[in-house]
């Protein structure tokens, strides 16, 4: 989950943490919050939110900062199985993530 992420994260441009809870609170369709803390400890892999909507929202959050289609097929392997839309595959990880945690 934290690669997938993190990828993301650099295909934006390694944007602040600051831009990023902005970024998600100017999106208010976004399904949750997070706070610059709880993103920094995504992006470090020090935290698995419990809840979907959260870490579903940093991501989406970085696929649109990134100009990246979460509905789009997954092209690289590095980021799902084949057939998967971005958003399923990170969420597959998401639950794996969970399951471990």
């Amino acid at each position: 989950m934290v690669g997938v992420l993190f990828s993301c994260y650099e295909q934006a441009g390694r944007p602040s943490l600051a831009a990023i809870e902005e970024w998600i609170g100017a999106h208010p369709g976004l399904p949750g919050t997070a706070s610059k803390e709880t993103i920094r400890r995504m992006l470090l892999g020090l935290a698995v939110p419990l809840t979907w909507d959260m870490a579903d929202t940093v991501y989406l959050a970085l696929c649109g900062m990134a100009g990246r289609d979460p509905d789009e097929p997954v092209d690289d392997r590095r980021d799902g199985p084949a057939g998967l839309s971005r958003q399923e595959a990170f969420h597959r990880y998401w639950q794996a993530a969970v399951a471990v945690s």
